[in-house]
Parts: C-alpha cells; structure tokens; sequence
C-alpha cells in the first residue's frame, strides 16, 4: 500500500478489524466478578467480542455485498450537476460488519470530475488515461468510474471525562457515541484492455456445478450434491495468513488493495469533453450517464429471490 493508502486505513482503524484478522489467540469475553474495578478497556472488549462473533457469523453464512436496496441511478431530467443517487439500503462488507444507508444519498459527477482535474498532476494524468471510445457516439469519449460503500466509525456527542496523560484538567471531554456510519465513494474503475466494461458474475461457478449435477444419473446426484457441499465448507476458511488483508475475497473490480475495506454498488460510464489531450475531461452535459448495477456483489438470499 502507498502512505497514503495505509494512512486511510489508520484513520477508518476499528478494533474489530484487528480482531477477526488475528491469527492468534482466541475470543474472549469479560469475565464479570463481585469487586472487580472496570475501566474503559473492559468495555470495549465487551463490545468486540459480541461485534467480532456476530460478523463472524455473517461472513462465513452470507459473504459480502447488497443485501436490500443501494440502487444507484442518474435521472437524465432536471439533474445538471450529474448527481447520482444511492437509494437506501443494506450491505455486508467482507468482515461481515453491516453497512446501512437509512435516506437516499447523492454524489455530483460534476464536482467530483472538476476537483480531480485541478488535483494533483499524478490524479489528472489518470483521468487522461482512463478515457475510452464511446461506441454509441462516434468520435466521442467515456470514462468508467465505480461507486463503493464503506463502513465508518463517526464519533459524536461530546461528554464530559477526566483527562487522560500528563496533565489535569476536570472541563476534559470525549465523544458520547460512536456511530457505525458509512463512506460512499468515487473511484475511476479498473478496466481490462479493449474491454470496458469486465463483468464478473458471482453466480457463475454455481450456474456451472448446477449443471453439472444436472448431468448426473439420478442415483447419483444426491451423494454428489453432498459431496459439494461438505468440500464448499471445508475450503471455505483461508488457508492463508489471516492477518494480510489481501487474502480476503476480492473482485476484478478492485483497483487498490485498499478497495478490499469497499463494497462495489456500480460501475458509471460518465459521457466527457475532451477538446485536447492536455486538457483535463470534464463531464459532457449534452450525454446522458449510464449506470451499470449488475456488476455488485450480492447476498445470496433464496427465499426474497423466490418472491417471498
């Protein structure tokens, strides 16, 4: 990871994150007892104990991705500044921890494309790079970005406190709350060689094992669907090493090793002007923004897919 990169994952630190990439050691609670003296650090270890068991638990039954809602669309009418628009929401993300977005959320494509231009040279020569033909307007250019969601800590409310360190102060205060918010973010998208847009569907290998099976005499397709299901759980905890972040599932979507922290929710095809190739594109406001929400990772579920 660059500096910056690892200086973002210190900022979004959670001590849940520590815990479940540990690969040492094992879960544990508080041990309450009759005049034992507790302090902050008994608490918190209260609280990562159950956040660490229950997205345990989610991640090993669920994966990743959308759960419910997080639809994101651009109207074509009445929307000058190219304002996407998320809908609410539920995701997981690969830790199994709950992302929420409880009312609908914007982000302007016109802001965000007019700060990366007047950014630093290395953002701007990126967005020159990522310029692609646009087949449905000849001689015009597109350029793909994707649009993540990641789980954030907020802190808020402020309550007073002793001060803590080499010093005495009794007006000292700290946050009351910790919020389990959310980052919703632009990236410019990861695009394979004369393919723009690389579609990765997450239902693939069962499509192919379904047919598989299928094929089978019938006499057989029972021991075999069992077969699979017992080998699915035992290669589904990584043999690798726990505590490197890289190890986690990843899609060819990402484009950092820091995205692994994002859940991907589209992939943006944004219509540019582009009088030269020195100029920075900006967003073509005589195009419309397509949106492509069929490139997320979802959670399985059979019962809402059967329409119940």
């Amino acid at each position: 990871m660059s500096e910056a990169e690892v200086k973002l994952v210190e900022e979004q630190a959670d001590m849940l994150v520590q815990e479940l990439l540990s690969n040492r050691g094992v879960p544990e609670r508080v041990n309450y007892a009759v005049g034992v003296l507790l302090d902050d650090a008994d608490f918190s270890s209260e609280q990562t104990y159950l956040r660490g068991r229950f997205a345990r638990a989610l991640a090993a039954l669920c994966g990743f991705g959308t759960v419910a809602g997080l639809g994101v669309t651009c109207p074509a009418v009445d929307n000058v500044d190219r304002e996407l628009r998320v809908a609410p929401g539920l995701a997981l993300d690969r830790l199994g921890r709950l992302i929420e977005i409880r009312r609908e959320q914007c982000l302007r494509l016109v802001q965000w494309f007019a700060f990366e231009a007047t950014g630093v040279e290395e953002r701007r020569a990126e967005l020159l790079a990522a310029r692609v033909a646009d087949p449905d307007n000849a001689g015009q250019r597109r350029i793909f970005v994707d649009v993540s969601l990641r789980f954030a800590i907020c802190a808020h409310g402020k309550t007073p406190a002793f001060a803590a360190g080499p010093f005495n102060a009794t007006d000292y205060v700290v946050s009351s709350r910790l919020a389990d918010a959310f980052e919703l973010t632009i990236d410019l998208a990861p695009l394979a060689a004369g393919s723009p847009v690389e579609p990765q569907s997450a239902l693939a290998p069962l499509d192919a094992k379904l047919a598989e099976l299928a094929a089978l005499p019938d006499g057989d397709r029972a021991a075999a669907r069992r077969r699979w299901a017992v080998d699915a759980a035992l290669a589904a905890w990584p043999s690798s090493d726990p505590t490197d972040p890289t190890r986690l599932p990843k899609l060819k979507e990402q484009r950092r090793e820091v995205d692994w922290l994002k859940v991907l929710l589209a992939r943006v095809a944004v219509p540019i002007v582009q009088d030269n190739d020195a100029a920075p594109p900006l967003v073509d406001l005589a195009r419309n923004v397509v949106v492509d929400n069929y490139l997320r990772p979802v959670v399985f579920n059979p019962m809402r897919w059967q329409g119940a």
